[in-house]
């Protein structure tokens, strides 16, 4: 009965790690994402560029990186996060740049 109960017992927590991990990217994008195109500026891609490397050079403090990029995503249309050098982008503008406006 104790190996019994010890394999029960991996199969429900086995389970219960699976469960959390596949609601692992709904709570990545339980932020609320609201975007105001009066507070975006447009950039080139150039060649190299990722949205990952675009969003944390905008560095928006509060923001999680994965939010900025799917708001750049949203702004532009993008189905994926293939972009191209040459490519102009609308990008979420720093709060610290919308003060200075």
């Amino acid at each position: 009965m104790d190996r019994e109960f010890k394999i029960v017992f991996f199969i429900m927590l086995l389970a219960a790690v699976i469960g959390a991990v596949a609601r692992l990217p709904y709570l990545i994008n339980s932020e609320q994402i609201v975007i105001d195109p009066a507070n975006t500026q447009e950039i080139v891609v150039e060649k190299g560029d990722t949205l990952w490397g675009i969003a944390k050079e905008l560095n928006i403090p509060g923001k999680d990186i994965r939010v900025v990029i799917e708001e750049i995503r949203i702004l532009n249309n993008l189905e994926d996060s293939t972009i191209y050098p040459g490519q102009i982008l609308k990008v979420p503008i720093k709060q610290n740049e919308i003060a200075k406006r």
